[in-house]
């Protein structure tokens, strides 16, 4: 493409090298040009195939996950707490609508201030105008310490653990808040449809070796895999502008926690499922998402 010195009306005009073409910049044309000269026909036929058919038949509409009726069934008139919520999957009409039937929902996030969220203040939880239980601010490892006297039927969390720099720490504190028999429900990307489609499984021999290590939330060692390997047209574009803004946002992800530090497969979360003793484990692949279902034993 060649950019050239326009004036007047003209300014907002590109000529396309490899059609000659003089076309308005930022036009679906011009843009879709200068991709195909970017990475080639057939690649960015493929990319748009993908982008635009694919993913959309995947994640839409919601369709119930397996065995939802029964979940949904056994957790009626229960109390549990999210981490991270609240989230579409488990709202009404979506994959797994655990919402409407709940007794109460404590829920946690780890600031006062996100980017998913906004400004948050500890105290009442509300979904739906319905106040339904305690907003806790504090990181997802850090549950064991301020709610180490609740005991609750379920834990739930949807695209959470895949921000959180010690996965195995924040489950282990998840189940400390659990009577026996109670509930995990996870939710993590499949990274077959994300813009983590191009990084490796994390192993779960690094997992152990985080928490031995007891990596903190300010942890950067993935950060090199993220900026090189993010597939950036599969990210929103409200939250992510080019790799330069990108690249800002990883660089503050103490702060913003919008970074993936790892990427889960099914034999990940059953791995880790195992190592924490569960029972009754299941993981299911719903639309672009793992989700892992598990119970902790009756002891």
């Amino acid at each position: 493409m060649q950019r050239h010195t326009l004036t007047g009306s003209h300014r907002s005009h590109m000529k396309h090298a490899t059609t000659g073409l003089a076309l308005p910049r930022g036009t679906l044309v011009h843009r879709a040009l200068s991709n195909i000269g970017e990475i080639g026909l057939g690649r960015w036929l493929f990319e748009t195939w993908r982008r635009r058919v694919v993913l959309p038949l995947i994640s839409w509409p919601h369709r119930p996950m397996k065995g939802s009726e029964l979940l949904i069934a056994e957790l009626t008139g229960q109390r549990g707490l999210e981490i991270g919520g609240p989230s579409r999957f488990f709202r009404n009409g979506a994959q797994l609508p655990l919402y409407p039937v709940l007794s109460g929902l404590d829920n946690c996030n780890f600031s006062s201030d996100t980017v998913w969220e906004g400004a948050l203040q500890e105290g009442v939880f509300s979904l739906d105008n319905r106040v339904v239980g305690h907003q806790y601010i504090c990181e997802a490892t850090e549950v064991s310490e301020r709610l180490h006297d609740r005991r609750y039927d379920f834990v739930i969390s949807s695209n959470c653990l895949e921000h959180v720099a010690n996965p195995l720490k924040a489950v282990e504190a998840w189940l400390s808040v659990l009577r026996a028999e109670g509930r995990l429900i996870v939710v993590v990307p499949n990274k077959a449809s994300n813009f983590d489609r191009l990084r490796s499984v994390t192993s779960f021999e690094h997992l152990k070796l985080d928490y031995r290590r007891d990596v903190g939330e300010d942890d950067r060692t993935h950060f090199d895999e993220v900026l090189e390997c993010t597939d950036l047209r599969l990210t929103s574009k409200r939250a992510v502008g080019g790799i330069a803004e990108f690249r800002k946002m990883v660089m503050q992800n103490a702060r913003l926690r919008c970074v993936h530090h790892h990427v889960f497969s099914a034999k990940l979360l059953c791995k880790i499922a195992e190592h924490f003793g569960l029972v009754d484990i299941q993981v299911t692949n719903v639309g672009t998402d793992f989700v892992l279902v598990a119970r902790t034993a009756n002891n």
